[in-house]
């Protein structure tokens, strides 16, 4: 089974419609596909600004991992297969076959063991796909996914070079002058110096100024390999790179990154290893198979106090972050010709296995 998940840098950028258009390619596959959702999507209106959003319409056949109380909210008809142990505000999440088409409201993991829980579940009742909406601001549940859609927009602000430089900047994060090496897996973080003595300095993760002095104190030789497995700032990893020189720098996953701090720093981060002759590399990396642009954006008439839809020029859009952007298509898939997410995402059809 493959496990696809879908990240927005900003409410209203397309990740729902994005996932939509997969899914409706899976089913056109006949893959057997299975949904879930690491925070609260499906609802028929945005609650900020009141606009309609769109509604995970599935068919018959489709398992959905959700919150108990949100089974009924929907107009699907469901038949539950499973009670997980996962508790939610909603009350635990449920495994559930629709039986009848229509929609439905998805609240499910959103720790990355819960999320393992419900796709071993899905896995294990036929799913061929499972397809996980996300968000930017709660990605660490998505590095257990086989490969991330990335979707931005207007709705990030509604200045395209501001669209465009933030989508390069988190682009740069998969750059290829990082890549996944295996090592002991450790807690902490791990130096290893020059002449071959190692040492650990206890919690794997650099966001305090404390941590940063602890770290700088054990920084007394000649480096060849620091590993900071957890959580990063790259504000306060400026400081250690400039002891590091012709070092190798591990980190423990994009995502994760990307939680820890913006990723226009994270961009000065790489430029900071390359003028010091700095190698980075991850433990773990989820690759990235697509960037989907959108154009819209909620305007807001003060007037009247309320919001209208307004839009950016698509074609602009998409040239200016292609621009900063190789490593993966970039798109406005509301626009032909429609990519061939089947292909794009390595999503092999049932015949073809």
């Amino acid at each position: 089974m493959r496990i696809i998940g879908f990240a927005g840098t900003a409410k209203n950028t397309g990740k729902t419609t994005t996932a939509l258009a997969v899914l409706a390619q899976c089913v056109s596959a006949n893959l057997a596909t299975a949904l879930t959702s690491i925070g609260f999507d499906g609802e028929n209106r945005d609650h900020v600004t009141g606009l309609p959003k769109p509604r995970y319409n599935v068919g018959a056949g489709a398992l959905i991992a959700t919150a108990q109380k949100l089974l009924r909210v929907g107009s699907a008809v469901v038949e539950i297969r499973e009670t997980t142990a996962i508790q939610t505000i909603f009350g635990p999440i449920m495994v559930a076959e629709v039986t009848k088409p229509g929609t439905v409201v998805l609240a499910g993991p959103n720790r990355q063991s819960d999320l393992a829980v419900v796709a071993a579940i899905f896995e294990r009742l036929g799913a061929d796909v499972t397809l996980v909406d996300g968000a930017l601001n709660r990605l660490v549940p998505l590095i257990g996914t086989d490969a991330l859609v990335l979707s931005t927009g207007a709705a990030f602000d509604e200045r395209i070079p501001v669209i465009a430089e933030h989508a390069a900047a988190l682009a740069s994060l998969w750059s290829p002058h990082t890549f996944a090496i295996t090592l002991p897996a450790s807690l902490n973080i791990q130096i290893l110096y020059s002449d071959g003595a190692t040492a650990e300095i206890p919690g794997g993760s650099l966001l305090s100024e404390s941590a940063q002095a602890n770290l700088l104190h054990s920084l007394h030789h000649p480096v060849h390999r620091l590993v900071i497995p957890f959580a990063c700032h790259p504000r306060l990893l400026g400081l250690i790179l400039e002891r590091l020189p012709g070092s190798q720098l591990v980190l423990g996953d994009p995502l994760k990154c990307i939680a820890s701090g913006d990723p226009l720093n994270w961009q000065k981060v790489w430029q900071d290893c390359s003028r010091l002759g700095v190698t980075p590399s991850y433990l773990h990396s989820v690759p990235v198979r697509l960037m989907t642009v959108n154009p819209f954006f909620p305007r807001f008439i003060a007037s009247e106090h309320r919001y209208e839809p307004a839009y950016v020029n698509s074609a602009e859009l998409v040239e200016a972050v292609q621009v900063g952007i190789t490593l993966f298509p970039v798109m406005d898939i509301r626009q032909p010709p429609e990519p061939n997410f089947i292909r794009l995402l390595d999503l092999s059809p049932k015949e073809q296995l």
